[in-house]
């Protein structure tokens, strides 16, 4: 299975990727999506791979049990961005800027969850509180 780093890099080429498909407003708008979704697919499994040691996830629907298992917190927009994905990328459901602002604020929030929190007294990257550092018990 591919490693934690692996999926930092893929997270963040993913992400670009998206980005630069939205440099010609409505265009790509689809894989402008689709690209955000794999994004978030790398937060998830780099997340489980740092705090969990789950460096295996077979399919999607394995990835969805260990969500609720251990992350439960981002269940609900990790759902709504893949199936916005599934739209585009199977399905006969025109994407546009309305689906796109909706992908964006799902992968934002599990962005933002996801993310670890450096603590300023330590410099502990605390990935399962963002209130209070899990190595020295500072305030985040």
């Amino acid at each position: 299975m591919p490693s934690y780093n692996w999926h930092e890099i893929k997270k963040q080429r993913d992400f670009n990727a998206s980005q630069y498909l939205g440099q010609v407003p409505n265009t790509f708008v689809d894989w402008e999506v689709i690209a955000l979704f794999y994004s978030a697919l790398h937060y998830v499994d780099s997340y489980l791979a740092m705090c969990y040691n789950i460096d295996t996830v077979f399919d999607h629907q394995d990835r969805k049990n260990l969500i609720r298992s251990f992350i439960k917190m981002i269940e609900k927009n990790y759902r709504l961005l893949y199936h916005i994905c599934r739209d585009a990328r199977y399905n006969e459901v025109p994407i546009g800027q309305r689906e796109l602002i909706k992908a964006k604020s799902y992968y934002g929030n599990i962005k933002f969850r996801l993310t670890p929190v450096v603590c300023t007294s330590c410099s502990h990257k605390n990935l399962l509180n963002k209130d209070k550092c899990e190595n020295c018990g500072s305030t985040l």
